[in-house]
Order: structure tokens, then sequence, then C-alpha cells
């Protein structure tokens, strides 16, 4: 079966599958993106061992809110918006 990506750059079958819990549903989603947004957690954090914090914290984010994307929008905008406010998080906790 061919999947037809809508505007949010993946398919709504597999998002309908991760939301419902298929675990390879999401695992392709997370190779789908994880580069994009792993570089993200990179250019936020002051060493890689941060970095795998940060993004491992965002994915659990992402993964316990995917039912609250809504389609007509970016996937890949969407994660980013969780991504870029965990790095600032962590930021935040560096500070005095």
């Amino acid at each position: 079966m061919l999947l037809q990506r809508n505007p949010s750059g993946i398919s709504s079958v597999l998002l309908k599958e991760a939301i419902d819990g298929d675990e390879n549903a999401f695992k392709t989603i997370y190779n789908m993106f994880s580069g994009t947004l792993y570089g993200i957690c990179l250019r936020y954090s002051i060493d890689d061992q941060e970095a795998n914090d940060i993004f491992q914290e965002a994915f659990v984010n992402i993964y316990l809110n995917l039912s609250k994307f809504r389609e007509e929008g970016s996937f890949e905008g969407w994660a980013k918006v969780i991504v870029i406010r965990a790095c600032l998080d962590h930021v935040k906790k560096r500070q005095p």
C-alpha cells in the first residue's frame, strides 16, 4: 500500500497507527525526524551528554502528545517546537 503524505509531511495512516500505540509506526516516525531534531539539541547544549538528555526528554514529550498533533500543520514543525522548548528549559536550568 502506498502511503499518502498529508501537509504535515507524514502519512495519516502512520500517524494514526503511532497514536494507537503501534511501536513500529512510532519507530518509523522517530527514524524520519530524529536526525533533524537531535541537531537542534546539539545547537542548544554544551556537550553530547546534555544533547542526548534533551533529545530523549523531548521525544518522550512528542510520544506522549502525539494525539494532540493537528494534521493541518507540519509534523516536523510541531516536533521542533517541542524540542526547542525542551532545549530552552535546559538552558534556563544552567543559568545561575
